[in-house]
């Protein structure tokens, strides 16, 4: 009688949850929100990803954009979607058209714009370097706005030692191919119409999205990772780019290029190099890897996958990029000499430049100077002080010592415009003898604690020198000021013999 009441009982309790189930079969808990990163956490390291939970609202470029004929002309449509940072109401959005600088000899029209699906009025200012794009509705604080641009570029063949927009020695390099939304400060939009030395553009961070259509037997190299690559009917292939968190997106591609890697750790390091200097190119690959250890020691992780080393038409000078570090031709064949440091220099620009930013024009000397002292740090580490001493004398307290001399020491905390001469002796050279200068007052661990901080508390954003006194000023535990009046502010600072 009992175990029959037990049978019946359980049956009934039975019976009621699997009526429960049935009658709660469609409900389900609730999907987890989509991941907004998710397409770009594959252009980041894995152990490096988190930083994008901490970017914040970032402008977002969609680009697609086709190199023609024998790459003497570019057409692209991109749509930006442009968050607005400032606590201001915004009546426009501004572009920077680089190409059209007269430095960069490039030719940029911009044929359409629309703003959130409609069609808005906009003109070229400031020597055509300038897009201004009128809003029907001015665009609120934190209000977001989508920019779709369709533009036509001409790209030049110019025949000197120094290339970096165009098209030379079977290279065709393109920083800058596209409408990039200008650096906005407490005085507005920058309009300005920078000299033929000096960086041209600052940039806030930025994520991108690029679909680039080229010649198929084009090795093209940019930032970010391939996550397509596919060959049209019409002979032209098209590399689907993602990045993670940059400043600026710049396409490097020859016909000619070959490559070799090596891998440090989660990043594989590349160099790309024309045929004939594959020497030069194997050398700038053992260096850059050799400057990874280095600054990932110093100053803390590199954040991407990949980096490369590439050689392009700029004689015995190079040029930064997010990811990439473009190294002039000559340093490859007669002035080998030079490869080394020239390496070590823009491989620090990838924690002096694209990690933490500033304004290259107000304050050029803010990346400059550091990634020029890195380069001490590299050789003192690689191959001990005395090395690293001898550069220092050489490329900066030399130098220095004539300009006081001569009477033509001036202060390095000044912007772009005012180093009509002497740019290279006090933007990298006296600023380099500053942050020696640091390094000796704070001591090994100290020195290398702010570094690590300053990227730590600054990464993705500008950058100022109250910014980075302020971090120095903190770790040493001092007021380090009367050595940035001595160095940055003033003139006539004595280095150390």
């Amino acid at each position: 009688m009992r175990q029959g009441l037990a049978r019946s009982l359980f049956a009934s309790l039975f019976l009621a949850v699997l009526a429960l189930l049935l009658a709660c079969g469609g409900c389900r808990a609730p999907a987890p929100p989509p991941d907004p990163w998710a397409l770009y956490r594959q252009a980041m390291r894995p152990s490096t990803q988190g930083q994008l939970d901490a970017l914040g609202p970032v402008p977002v470029y969609r680009i697609h954009a086709t190199l023609e004929g024998q790459g003497e002309r570019l057409v692209g449509f991109q749509t930006v979607r442009f968050p607005n940072p400032s606590a201001d109401t915004l009546p426009e959005i501004v572009f920077r058209l680089y190409p059209n600088l007269p430095q960069f000899a490039g030719r940029m029209d911009v044929q359409m714009v629309k703003v959130n699906g409609l069609d808005v009025s906009f003109s070229q200012t400031t020597s055509d370097t300038v897009l201004e794009v009128r809003l029907e509705t001015p665009l609120p604080p934190g209000e977001v706005a989508e920019v779709e641009l369709v533009y036509a570029l001409r790209i030049p063949s110019p025949e000197a030692p120094y290339v970096l927009f165009g098209r030379s020695a079977g290279i065709v390099s393109l920083p800058y191919f596209y409408p990039l939304l200008a650096l906005r400060d407490a005085q507005g939009w920058q309009r300005y119409l920078p000299p033929p030395y000096g960086d041209a553009s600052s940039c806030a961070t930025a994520l991108y999205q690029v679909a680039f259509s080229a010649p198929a037997d084009l090795q093209v190299v940019a930032p970010g990772v391939v996550v397509s690559q596919t060959v049209g009917a019409d002979g032209l292939a098209t590399w689907e780019f993602v990045s993670g968190p940059i400043r600026e997106f710049a396409v490097v591609a020859s016909p000619r290029f070959q490559w070799a890697e090596e891998a440090v750790g989660e990043v594989r390091v590349r160099s790309w190099f024309l045929p004939e200097d594959r020497e030069g190119g194997l050398a700038a690959l053992h260096y850059a890897a050799a400057a990874l250890r280095v600054y990932e020691d110093w100053f803390g992780p590199y954040p991407f996958p990949h980096l490369a080393v590439v050689e392009a038409p700029l004689g015995v000078h190079g040029m930064e990029f997010p990811t990439l570090s473009l190294i002039g031709l000559d340093l490859y064949r007669e002035h080998r000499d030079d490869l080394e440091y020239m390496v070590a220099h823009e491989m620090a620009h990838q924690w002096w430049y694209n990690q933490v930013g500033n304004d290259q024009v107000r304050f050029p000397w803010l990346d400059e100077g550091l990634a020029e002292y890195s380069a001490y740090l590299y050789f003192d580490q690689v191959y001990g002080r005395k090395r690293a001493e001898a550069l220092r004398q050489e490329r900066w307290v030399l130098p220095y010592q004539y300009l006081v001399a001569q009477g033509e020491d001036a202060p390095v905390n000044q912007p772009v415009f005012n180093f009509a001469r002497n740019y290279e002796a006090l933007v990298y050279g006296k600023a380099a003898l500053f942050f020696h200068r640091l390094h000796q007052e704070m001591g090994d661990a100290r020195f290398r604690q702010a570094l690590r901080q300053y990227l730590a508390r600054y990464r993705y954003d500008l950058a100022t020198p109250e910014r980075l006194m302020g971090v120095f000023n903190e770790v040493a535990g001092q007021d380090l000021t009367p050595l940035y009046n001595q160095w940055i502010r003033g003139v006539g600072a004595p280095p150390e013999p």
